[in-house]
C-alpha cells in the first residue's frame, strides 16, 4: 500500500498513518507563516491608518514630550546610539540606499521652504567659528597642495584649450568668474573631471546652435 496521505478519501478504513514527515512539517510551517504574516499586515495597516488619523496630536504630545525631556531624551539617545553604533551606522546606510529619490526631494522641499532660515543659521554659525573654518582651510589646503596644483594647471588648460575666458565659462557653468579663478588657482577644491566635462559638453551644444 503506498499512502497518498489523502485522509478524506483513505479506501482504508483501519489505515493508521497519522504521522507527519518532514513534508508536512514544511507545508504546516508555510501555512503558519503565511496566516502569521498576513495578521502582521493588517496590524500595520491598523497603525498606519490610526496615525494617519490623529497625526496632528500625536506630533503635538511627542514635541510637548521632548521639550519636557529634552535632557533625558537626549541622553538615552546618546547611550544608545554608542552601545549599537555600528547597527545604526548600517541602518541608516541602507535606508538612504531604498530611499535615495525620496530623501533628495525630501531635502530639496526643505531648503526651499526654509531658505531663508537655513542662511541665517549659516551666517551665524560661520561667524561663530570663523576662527576654526580658517585653521581648518589652511590645513586642508596644506595637506591637498599637490592635488591643488594639479587641478589647476589641468581645468585652465581645458578651459585655454576651448578659447574660453574665465567670464566665459563661468557663464556657461552658471557661477560666478572668481569662482572660476580660485579653482584655477586652488583656493577652492573642485573636481576637475566633472566640470572639464561640463565645459567640453556647453561648448559643443553651443556651436552645435550656432551651425543649425
Amino acid at each position: 500500500m503506498i499512502c497518498d496521505k489523502d485522509c478524506f478519501h483513505c479506501p482504508y478504513p483501519d489505515c493508521i498513518n497519522d504521522e507527519m514527515d518532514a513534508q508536512d512539517y514544511r507545508q504546516s510551517r508555510e501555512r503558519d507563516e503565511a496566516l502569521l504574516g498576513q495578521k502582521r499586515r493588517d496590524e500595520k495597516e491598523r497603525r498606519k491608518e490610526y496615525y494617519q488619523q490623529n497625526r496632528d496630536a500625536k506630533l503635538a504630545y511627542y514635541k510637548k514630550y521632548y521639550h519636557e525631556n529634552r535632557e533625558k531624551v537626549l541622553s538615552t539617545r546618546e547611550k544608545y546610539y554608542l552601545e549599537n553604533r555600528n547597527m545604526v551606522l548600517a541602518s541608516g546606510k541602507r535606508y538612504r540606499i531604498a530611499n535615495h529619490d525620496r530623501e533628495l526631494s525630501r531635502k530639496k522641499s526643505y531648503r526651499e521652504a526654509n531658505r531663508e532660515q537655513i542662511r541665517a543659521y549659516q551666517r551665524k554659525y560661520a561667524e561663530a567659528h570663523r576662527e576654526q573654518f580658517c585653521v581648518y582651510q589652511q590645513n586642508y589646503a596644506r595637506r591637498n597642495q599637490t592635488q591643488y596644483a594639479e587641478a589647476q594647471a589641468s581645468l585652465a588648460v581645458v578651459r585655454k584649450s576651448l578659447g574660453l575666458t574665465q567670464q566665459q565659462a563661468a557663464d556657461l557653468l552658471g557661477v560666478s568668474q572668481p569662482l572660476i579663478c580660485q579653482y584655477e588657482r586652488g583656493k577652492v577644491p573642485c573636481d576637475v573631471e566633472i566640470v572639464a566635462e561640463k565645459l567640453r559638453t556647453a561648448v559643443s551644444e553651443k556651436r552645435r546652435n550656432w551651425t543649425a
